[in-house]
């Protein structure tokens, strides 16, 4: 099964809560319609807006929307961008394409996907601004600075509704912690901090629920597993396109928790790559935050962390630093202007 009895009935326990949610993915691979398929089985998702941008998921739409559950699952072209994402609640942004992560390198990444992360925030900011924005696509560490400075350049960024996902990486640990230890995946739980992708994501396996006494070794044994996860995963088939399967039941997953606190629904924490003051001189953060109406509505503090922990917090604040100056290298060389500067001063400065 692509998620468990327990983890369906939690997305699903909100029958005090109106199916009203409206959810907009936008891309052009297998995980979006993955995604779907599970936001379709539950109950507070009313449509899902699927926008294909490499015009190859027609078929699969039509096929997922003869499941029979409520929530309606609808295919747009890029050509109809405007009308599909008009009247959406959350907008999750997706690979362009399913493709081999062959590298880890987060510079060579960001240069495949670069154009097509700014093209799409440009139409988003112009279309739909009060959205929640909800960037998968990778490397995050790098394309949600992207998404959010060319907001921050059209004035109109609320850094509260533009977050990166490391669900896939919180998925995976938990269950890698799961086999490890032989629990159930499903009742542990690990903070996750640093950056979005393998070369600064620092998973807090000390501070894990469920999981006691945890030794040296087994921490680094389980770090170390989830940072070569791709490159193993690419090892493993010759014709493998990626995580699919896996980033999309992640990705639904966070969707839904955001859709239930859009509903009402409290005390729902996240580990959320974000915008973020809690480490001095780095501006993009990964830390557990609790979402709200309005998208993120604390940001909670950083626990104590284990000394190796430390080491690699230390390291990743460097690496995000030099993607966000790649980041904003690459949109100077792009002469992005500003196309109402009537808001800029108003709604481009941080909310902390």
């Amino acid at each position: 099964m692509l998620i468990s009895k327990i983890q369906l009935s939690n997305l699903n326990n909100l029958s005090c809560y109106k199916n009203n949610i409206n959810v907009g993915i936008i891309g052009g691979g297998m995980t979006s319609i993955y995604t779907a398929i599970i936001l379709k089985q539950l109950k507070h998702i009313n449509t899902i807006n699927i926008i294909d941008t490499k015009d190859c998921l027609s078929g699969d739409v039509v096929d997922a929307s003869n499941i029979d559950t409520s929530a309606k699952i609808k295919y747009y072209k890029i050509q109809d961008f405007n009308e599909a994402v008009s009247k959406t609640n959350i907008i999750a942004l997706m690979d362009n394409v399913d493709s081999r992560i062959s590298t880890n390198d987060p510079k060579e990444q960001f240069s495949m996907i670069s154009n097509y992360i700014r093209d799409i925030a440009k139409k988003l900011v112009m279309t739909c601004p009060s959205a929640i924005f909800v960037v998968f696509a990778r490397p995050v560490t790098s394309t949600l600075p992207l998404v959010s400075e060319i907001f921050r350049r059209y004035g109109q960024w609320n850094p509260s509704k533009v977050i990166g996902s490391v669900g896939i990486d919180k998925m995976r640990i938990e269950a890698m912690a799961g086999n490890l230890f032989d629990l159930d995946p499903a009742f542990i739980s690990i903070p996750i901090v640093g950056g979005a992708d393998p070369t600064t994501i620092v998973p807090l396996i000390t501070r894990a629920q469920s999981l006691n006494q945890i030794s040296r070794e087994h921490e680094r044994q389980l770090i170390n597993q989830l940072k070569t996860a791709d490159i193993d995963l690419e090892e493993t088939n010759g014709n493998f396109n990626g995580p699919s399967m896996s980033s999309g039941v992640s990705s639904a997953k966070l969707i839904s928790q955001i859709a239930q606190a859009l509903t009402g629904k409290t005390n729902i924490i996240n580990s959320i790559y974000i915008r973020s003051n809690i480490m001095p001189f780095c501006r993009f953060f990964t830390h557990e935050v609790k979402l709200g109406v309005h998208g993120v509505e604390n940001k909670l503090p950083l626990p104590k962390v284990s000394p190796l922990a430390l080491e690699l917090i230390e390291q990743a604040v460097l690496n995000i630093n030099e993607q966000c100056k790649h980041v904003n290298d690459y949109l100077d060389n792009e002469h992005i202007d500003i196309t109402d500067k009537s808001c800029e001063n108003l709604t481009c400065k941080l909310k902390e």
